[in-house]
């Protein structure tokens, strides 16, 4: 499986939306992944959740969604039968905040499965109140790629990868929180 395209978009001030810049895929039956970040209310303000995700004229769907904390993770996919051409991708927040999103489409992936469903292996949500949250996971296939997606509530830090680990895209919000 190899990334095609990387695209992102990052929403510094509170809005309902967030969208990333236009991109073109190379070849056709690609896996399009959303990762998407999101501010949320302090405690008692109720949830953020992202309510859709559109672009490409394509069928997206979540695949997991991790909110537990303040803020929230998600992740969604779609499949593109053909080549995409300068098409962009947005997210709907369900409450008006920062956050960010990072679109990358996969090649060679399994295509058997409906809407590229086939293609996503195990799936582990987590959070933590303080400090970084950790999670194990064991994957379906030999040659799996993981990826992940989260914020930080608290500060605006640039983290730094392990060895053999590499950040696709993070963003510093003016509102002192890491996507």
């Amino acid at each position: 499986d190899l990334s095609d395209v990387i695209a992102f978009g990052d929403q510094g001030t509170a809005q309902t939306t967030v969208r990333t810049n236009r991109f073109s895929t190379t070849s056709a039956n690609e896996l399009l992944l959303a990762f998407v970040s999101i501010d949320g209310p302090p405690s008692g303000g109720g949830k953020n959740t992202v309510t859709s995700v559109t672009g490409g004229g394509l069928t997206w769907q979540l695949v997991a969604r991790s909110n537990a904390q303040l803020g929230g993770a998600e992740i969604w996919r779609a499949f593109a039968p053909a080549i995409l051409t300068n098409v962009r991708v947005t997210a709907t927040l369900a409450k008006s905040f920062s956050s960010s999103m990072t679109v990358v489409s996969f090649t060679g992936i399994d295509t058997t499965g409906v809407n590229g469903a086939s293609a996503i292996g195990a799936i582990k949500t987590r959070g933590a109140s303080s400090g970084a949250p950790s999670a194990t996971i064991v994957t379906t296939r030999n040659n799996s790629l993981i990826f992940g997606v989260g914020n930080d509530w608290n500060h605006a830090i640039p983290r730094t990868p392990l060895p053999d680990q590499a950040i696709v895209h993070q963003f510093l919000a003016p509102v002192d929180h890491t996507y």
